[in-house]
C-alpha cells in the first residue's frame, strides 16, 4: 500500500466488527495489515476482534477517490484490496446509488437513461416507418409482383396473417439463393407492397444513418 498522503476513508460503510472501535484504532490495524505485514490471526489477537481471518478484510472502509458521481455529484469509493492483491478491489462506484463509470454499470439511474435511449430509438423507428393510410391496390401490381408478394407471404406470414416474419423466410428459403431473396424483398419494399415493422427488433438497424438502414 503506497503511501501517498493522508488516506480519505468512507467511516460510513466499515465494517460491523470494527465499527466499534475509534477511527484511530481502525487505521492502526489496517497499517499493521498492509505496512507492518503483521500476520492476519495476530492482529486479531492483538485487537482482541471476533472475526475469522479471512473476514478481516471485508471489514475495512473503502477508500474516497476523486472521481464523482454524474447522478448524486457524490465522490466515489472504491474497496480496499487484500495484500497480496495487485490493485484496489474492483471500480470505483457511489455509496449512494453503487453507480459505476463503466459501460456495464446496472445502477437503477443508468437503467433508467438506457431505457429512455431506447424508447427513443423505438419512437425514431416508429415515426420512420409509420403505415400509410393509402395501401397499394391489389389491381395494380404487376403479374410479377404478385407472384413475389405470394412467394414471400407463403414463405413468411406468421399465423395472424399480419406479419411477415423474417426467420420463417430463412429457414423456409424463400429462393435458392440469398442474394435472390434480397432482390424479392427490396423490390417488394421499393413499391410500399411490404413495409417495415414499426415494432422491428431495434437490431434489425443498422447505427449508421439510424433508422433508415436495415437488414432486409
Amino acid at each position: 500500500m503506497e503511501n501517498k498522503g493522508e488516506i480519505n476513508f468512507y467511516w460510513d460503510k466499515v465494517g460491523n466488527r470494527l465499527r466499534n472501535l475509534d477511527k484511530t484504532e481502525v487505521k492502526n490495524i489496517i497499517a499493521d495489515y498492509y505496512t507492518n505485514k503483521i500476520k492476519v490471526k495476530d492482529i486479531i489477537t492483538k485487537y482482541h476482534l471476533n472475526i475469522l481471518s479471512s473476514q478481516l478484510i471485508k471489514e475495512f472502509p473503502p477508500i474516497v477517490v476523486d472521481k464523482k458521481c454524474p447522478y448524486d455529484n457524490e465522490k466515489m469509493i472504491v474497496n480496499l484490496h487484500s495484500r497480496d492483491g495487485l490493485g484496489l478491489s474492483g471500480e470505483p462506484y457511489c455509496p449512494i446509488c453503487g453507480h459505476q463509470n463503466s459501460q456495464y454499470c446496472r445502477c437503477e439511474n443508468c437503467l433508467e437513461e438506457e431505457k429512455k435511449y431506447l424508447e427513443n430509438l423505438r419512437n425514431k423507428v416508429r415515426d420512420t416507418y409509420l403505415v400509410p393510410k393509402e395501401k397499394v391496390k391489389i389491381e395494380e401490381l404487376t403479374l410479377r409482383d404478385k407472384l413475389l408478394l405470394a412467394a414471400v407471404l407463403k414463405t413468411g406470414l406468421n399465423e395472424e396473417t399480419t406479419k411477415i416474419i423474417g426467420s420463417k423466410l430463412a429457414e423456409g428459403k424463400l429462393s435458392p439463393l440469398a442474394d435472390m431473396s434480397k432482390d424479392i424483398l427490396s423490390n417488394l419494399v421499393s413499391k410500399a407492397i411490404i413495409l417495415v415493422d414499426p415494432e422491428s427488433s431495434l437490431d434489425a438497424f443498422t447505427d449508421e444513418n439510424f433508422p433508415e438502414t436495415y437488414y432486409i
